[in-house]
């Protein structure tokens, strides 16, 4: 398996290790092949692949300067047009088309992120002249990501992690929205939600447009039916927030939270779904344009990753996530399931998962962003030591939480109920909790709760992560830090560090680096 962002995956694990749906070459060739015969499945002819990296040929994502954000409230038209108007420029002069923009992300961070295609130029020629070019702040491929789970024994260890974090405690205070508060919405970006699923049609909510979301695939493609198309999404959303004292199944760590669905996975083959980082920027710019029109979105899960050298400049997918942040969102990310110290991966060999994976000089993102209002989560089993298979930091990674052999809701096509394993699994423990806090305390920001997550939890994992295992009960009557407003706090931007480099915010990155990334870099955790 490849160390890439092109399309992204949810985080989960099968026996232990993560399963990636990315498949081997004769995958590739077994998809291409399909094409020829017609069939719906993703473009993969023009990807190219150059060591461990993928990504789609003639295609780039660039970050610029924005047009004044004040544009955007006093004329959404006029703003999205001076946003068109600028990357057609920059399109004109490197022999290219602008294929799209993100409003939503631009009158939220004041970059304009702008997707190019020439059918006549290749990625690495675009890089070249784009980097040339004073008003480009970075420019990348347009990586892929992945999936990572893995089912078990569904008979085996159901709900265990709940008690392991203290829910049944929390409980005792409250279970969802006060009397008279607005509902908490939490955005999962993965591979859609079974909305008609009986412990997940109670708390699925609704967008200003009347959806239960939207789906972004295939490079550009948007719908309006954000339906799982695998399994991974609604095995997140069950641990966030099945239906709880229902009768029926299980239940989340909030029983009445929003779920909005943001489907952005694409199939490139029978079973096989990845990302494109196009689409996951386009299901955050329709999350920050949901949150401008009103709805409560308050946190997001992104059980997804890939391994990549860090950039150095302006990062286009980071940007995205950056702008989440900025606006009050808690971003809870999955740290990945390669068995890797992130300060120190290791190359061939390392990885039981994928032994001829080499990790050395990279990082997962969106694992290794750091910004105000993320958090990056690792795994625990039920004896409390390390999941095997989790990626671990005491300097990347903010905290544990329940990630293997975790019971939650499938498709009701698929079983109803399942195991997995993954921090695809812990990283929903962490989102759910987060969004009970907020429940709980509606007046909290986000900073506040972050901080209320973060130093109430226990010491379980030692070395392995910042923070210890999460533990929600403790975190109700944690002390917050003094009030600073949600999404007010200035991002924290880790410089690269030499060698391997750091885990760092944003970048444009040498073509020589881009290319060590997967086409798929974002998969499910």
């Amino acid at each position: 398996r490849s160390a890439t962002q092109r399309s992204v995956p949810p985080w989960g694990n099968p026996n232990e290790p993560e399963v990636k749906p990315v498949k081997k070459w004769v995958a590739w060739l077994t998809v291409c092949s399909l094409l020829v015969a017609g069939t719906a499945f993703a473009d993969t002819a023009r990807i190219r692949s150059v060591g461990a990296s993928r990504y789609v040929e003639g295609e780039v994502l660039v970050v610029l300067q924005g047009p004044d954000r004040t544009l955007a409230a006093q004329n959404a038209s006029s703003f999205r047009s001076a946003l068109t108007r600028q990357a057609d420029a920059l399109a004109a002069s490197v022999e290219a088309k602008t294929v799209g923009t993100y409003a939503a992300v631009a009158a939220a961070s004041g970059r304009n992120i702008v997707f190019l295609r020439s059918s006549t130029r290749t990625t690495e020629q675009l890089l070249a002249d784009l980097k040339a070019n004073p008003a480009v702040l970075g420019a990348q491929p347009n990586y892929g990501a992945k999936p990572f789970k893995t089912p078990n024994d569904p008979s085996y260890g159901q709900q265990w992690g709940l008690p392991k974090i203290n829910a049944p405690t929390a409980w005792d205070t409250v279970t969802g929205p006060l009397a008279g508060a607005d509902p908490v919405y939490v955005a999962v970006i993965d591979t859609g939600i079974d909305y008609n699923h009986p412990d997940l049609a109670g708390n699925m909510g609704r967008d200003k447009d009347n959806l239960y979301g939207k789906r972004f695939y295939n490079n550009g493609t948007v719908g309006t039916d954000p339906m799982d198309v695998d399994d991974h999404g609604s095995h997140v959303a069950g641990i966030i927030g099945a239906v709880g004292n229902n009768d029926t199944g299980v239940c989340g760590v909030n029983w009445a939270v929003k779920l909005l669905a943001v489907n952005v996975f694409s199939e490139f083959g029978p079973g096989d779904y990845r990302a494109y980082n196009t689409d996951t920027i386009a299901g955050i710019d329709y999350i920050l344009a949901q949150k401008a029109r009103g709805l409560n979105v308050r946190v997001a899960n992104m059980s997804l990753g890939s391994w990549r050298v860090p950039p150095t400049g302006a990062d286009p997918y980071g940007s995205a996530i950056q702008a989440m942040s900025d606006a009050g969102i808690l971003v809870a990310i999955a740290a990945g399931n390669e068995y890797q110290d992130i300060d120190n991966p290791g190359g061939p060999g390392s990885d039981p998962s994928d032994p001829t994976a080499d990790y050395r000089g990279q990082r997962p993102y969106p694992a290794c962003y750091r910004y105000a209002h993320t958090l990056t989560v690792g795994a625990t089993d039920s004896a409390d030591a390390k999941s095997t298979f989790s990626n671990y930091s005491p300097n990347w990674v903010d905290l544990a939480a329940p990630g293997s052999l975790i019971y939650s809701t499938v498709p009701v096509s698929k079983g109803s109920y399942k195991n997995m394993s993954g921090t695809s699994m812990a990283t929903p423990f962490v989102a759910g909790a987060s969004a009970l806090l907020m429940a709980a305390q509606p007046t909290r920001s986000t900073t506040e709760i972050r901080t209320m997550i973060l130093t109430s939890g226990n010491t379980v994992g030692g070395t392995f992560w910042k923070n210890g295992r999460l533990d929600v009960a403790n975190s109700m009557g944690a002390t917050p830090p003094t009030p600073t407003g949600a999404g007010t706090a200035t991002p924290t931007r880790v410089p690269s560090g030499g060698g391997g480099g750091g885990c760092s915010g944003l970048g444009f990155a040498p073509l020589a680096v881009l290319i060590l990334l997967p086409l798929l870099a974002l998969k499910r955790r």
